[in-house]
C-alpha cells in the first residue's frame, strides 16, 4: 500500500468515526472529500501533474473541514457546482 492509499484509509477512518460520534452524523467523506479527491484526480491525469502531491493535498486539504464544527463556505460552492467542474 502507498503513502496516498494509507492516507485515503487514515481520513476515511476519521470521517467514519466523525459520523459515529457526531450530533449531526454528517458523512464528509461521501458528501465532500470524495468529491474533492475525484475532481483532483482528474486534474492531475488531465494537466500531467504529480498524481501524489495532487492526491496528498485533496486528502489533508480536506481532513482539516472535518475537525470545524460548521461547513466552510466552499461545502455549499462545491455541491452547486460540481457538475460546472470538468
Amino acid at each position: 500500500m502507498n503513502i496516498v492509499e494509507k492516507i485515503k484509509e487514515y481520513v476515511k477512518d476519521e470521517c467514519n468515526k466523525h459520523k459515529k460520534e457526531s450530533k449531526d452524523g454528517y458523512d464528509f467523506w461521501n458528501e465532500h472529500i470524495k468529491y474533492v479527491y475525484d475532481k483532483a484526480l482528474l486534474l492531475a491525469k488531465k494537466y500531467d501533474a504529480d498524481m501524489e502531491i495532487v492526491l496528498l493535498g485533496a486528502l489533508l486539504y480536506s481532513i482539516n473541514k472535518k475537525s470545524r464544527k460548521k461547513k466552510c463556505s466552499s461545502h455549499k460552492w462545491c455541491k452547486d457546482n460540481r457538475r460546472n467542474i470538468k
